[in-house]
């Protein structure tokens, strides 16, 4: 059996900047280990990722892997910006609107490494090429509601 570690350096993998011996900047955004998979080709842990973003849809509202619908965040973009922490995170306490996937800790890392991956194998770069575009934003409540808020007051 191959070990992960005969694939690439420490670096390859789980990021840092190899070029220092301060140990503090060799470690500056370093990626933990179980959302590495991505950058494994045919991980298991990437191809669960991948069908569990099927079976829930999720480029009904994101754009992951330059196809999907842009109602809330990029997901390739997101993934060029943010730790891969933070979108665990992220989809662990879903945002307003987001639903509650009640994923398992081994589902949202695979989610996670799908996320990454797609992101990765996205055509033209993060993001829809070209695309400057800011998310649609779609709220669910009706108009017959009459809410005080911040600036009506």
């Amino acid at each position: 059996m191959a070990h992960y570690r005969d694939q690439g350096t420490c670096v390859s993998c789980h990021g840092g900047v190899e070029k220092t011996d301060r140990k503090r900047i060799a470690h500056s955004g370093l990626l933990p280990g179980s959302f590495a998979f991505f950058l494994l080709r045919d991980s298991q842990e990437v191809v669960r990722g991948k069908r569990l973003i099927e079976v829930f849809a999720c480029r009904r509202c994101h754009v992951l892997g330059g196809k999907g619908n842009r109602l809330a965040t990029r997901l390739d973009e997101l993934a060029n910006r943010e730790p891969a922490q933070a979108i665990y995170d992220a989809v662990r306490s879903p945002a307003l609107f987001m639903p509650n996937f009640h994923f398992s800790d081994l589902q949202l890392t695979e989610v996670v490494n799908g996320v990454l991956a797609a992101a990765k194998a996205s055509p033209g770069g993060p993001g829809l090429a070209g695309s400057d575009e800011s998310p649609q934003v779609i709220h669910f409540e009706s108009d017959s509601v009459n809410r005080e808020t911040a600036f009506s007051k």
